[in-house]
């Protein structure tokens, strides 16, 4: 991971992805949201470039395509 990551908190992260706080901690816990650094127990960091790539994997051109994404 390069070391010029700007980083963002739980609350910043969502912003950024258009969704609740919440949301992304469920996401977290499931381990189905994007990529997270601890760096102490009760503080969770996000890389911009771990969103992005979030993002992109969640891109789709039709709903069919989103369809086939989700059964694989």
């Amino acid at each position: 991971m390069p070391t010029n990551h700007r980083f963002l908190t739980t609350t910043e992260a969502a912003e950024m992805l258009r969704m609740a706080p919440q949301t992304l901690r469920v996401l977290r816990l499931r381990g189905t949201g994007p990529r997270y650094i601890k760096p102490s127990r009760n503080r969770c960091l996000y890389a911009e470039a771990d969103l992005e790539a979030f993002m992109r994997e969640r891109t789709f051109s039709s709903t069919a395509e989103e369809t086939v994404s989700r059964e694989i």
